[in-house]
């Protein structure tokens, strides 16, 4: 009886951990899912907690591992006078799908909830070589000035590079490009600092980059933001790029309030 009684609660407690997360696959490579997609030369997937991966091919007939892959998060930032903001927490149980978890996907769409209990759409398109992505805020719970971004996030292309030698050596050629909404364009090694939210790098904001780095296994990523929309470069104050940085896409104020806009990342 006790035995019994014990199974019955582990049930329940299994259930109720697992309220309110993104449905899952159980197919591989997709085990634990919500939605995949594969390429050639890629493969991308969004997990339970509504964020996006997509991991260039390793050279060995696989795929990197999440770590050295991009990322697309989406974020809530409780914004203050100064201009400063403070992200909220995502909430484990508080997703919402809005498409049924899919492989391969072609469009996916889902909501979130932060603390606070603003809550958020996202939206991800797979076409090809290219994923777009778009979303927007949907309510402001009791926040005062959420404002919703999805951070781009181009990893440390060298994580595993122990020697420093050896590592200028393999990025001496990599660089970033950048193209600034004001239509002024920057080329950027990847070994020098890099104050990327300085006025001289970020600018009025980002509307096109290209990212060539040796550490990301011949991979080519293109990032655009279409009109009424930007990119925010940043990374960890004065940095060389190859460690890694961050591009946050949003919608200019009042362009999108339908969350009909969409960036795109395209992996060459």
């Amino acid at each position: 009886m006790m035995k019994r009684i014990f199974l019955v609660l582990a049930f329940l407690c299994a259930a109720h951990s697992d309220a309110g997360m993104l449905p899952q696959l159980d197919d591989r490579p997709w085990t634990g899912h919500f939605a995949g997609y594969e390429k050639r030369g890629f493969r991308a997937w969004v997990d339970r907690e509504g964020v996006c991966y997509v991991c260039q091919a390793d050279g060995r007939g696989g795929y990197v591992m999440n770590r050295a892959g991009v990322q697309i998060e989406p974020v809530i930032e409780e914004m203050r006078a100064d201009g400063t903001g403070s992200f909220r927490k995502r909430l484990q149980d508080g997703w919402e799908a809005l498409t049924p978890a899919a492989a391969p996907a072609e469009k996916v769409a889902y909501r979130g909830t932060v603390t606070g209990g603003a809550r958020f759409e996202v939206h991800v398109e797979f076409d090809g070589v290219e994923i777009r992505a778009g979303g927007r805020l949907i309510e402001a719970g009791t926040l005062k000035n959420p404002r919703f971004t999805l951070r781009v996030t181009l990893p440390n292309a060298y994580f595993h590079e122990r020697d420093p030698a050896k590592l200028a050596q393999r990025a001496k050629k990599d660089r970033v490009d950048l193209e600034r909404v004001d239509g002024k364009k920057l080329r950027l090694d990847v070994l020098s600092d890099v104050n990327a939210a300085s006025d001289e790098h970020n600018g009025p904001g980002i509307s096109r980059a290209r990212v060539d780095m040796d550490g990301y296994r011949g991979a080519r990523f293109e990032l655009a933001a279409p009109a009424g929309s930007r990119f925010d470069f940043r990374n960890s104050g004065a940095a060389p790029l190859y460690r890694g940085f961050t591009m946050g896409w949003r919608a200019d104020e009042g362009k999108d309030p339908e969350g009909k806009l969409r960036f795109s990342l395209m992996v060459r």
